[in-house]
């Protein structure tokens, strides 16, 4: 199996130019942890999640983004003024529509990628979760559970 079969390709993305409060609002009404940020050719070009937006930047007067907040209210106010483009990661760590499962959870595990875009062409295909994964080991699991009943049948 490949990441074209775990892929999920629903996907909600967000532009460069979002606010973060935008971001948020879709993170939270879609319940994912992260959203791939596309251009409007459709390209890749980062990944904004919900843990950026708790380190949401406030702007200093020197155009410096300043991480230091004493109040969950005033993190809060910043999320409009911040854009996608200022705290994603980037660029977004991509795999093709033929890599392995082996390949995706290794990419996962070792380089802590979560999610993984789906690209080809350099155009978004979908995206590749933990659960995915985790659903597709408990999937190889009962293969195996059933082919050793099988075993013990016979």
């Amino acid at each position: 199996m490949g990441a074209r079969a775990l892929m999920t390709t629903e996907i909600v993305s967000i532009t460069a130019d979002a606010g973060l409060d935008e971001a948020a609002r879709l993170l939270v009404a879609h319940g994912v942890n992260a959203l791939p940020v596309v251009a409007p050719d459709g390209s890749v070009l980062g990944v904004v999640g919900i843990k950026d937006v708790l380190r949401s930047p406030l702007p200093s007067l020197h155009g410096a983004l300043l991480t230091r907040h004493q109040r969950l209210d005033d993190r809060a106010r910043t999320l409009p003024s911040v854009r996608v483009d200022e705290v994603m990661a980037r660029p977004a760590i991509t795999v093709g529509p033929e890599a392995s499962a082996a390949d995706v959870t290794a990419t996962m595990v070792n380089r802590g990628i979560h999610p993984l875009v789906v690209v080809e062409d350099g155009r978004l295909l979908g995206v590749i979760g933990r659960a995915d994964v985790v659903r597709l080991m408990l999937e190889v699991l009962d293969r195996d559970n059933n082919h050793q009943d099988e075993e013990e049948q016979d």
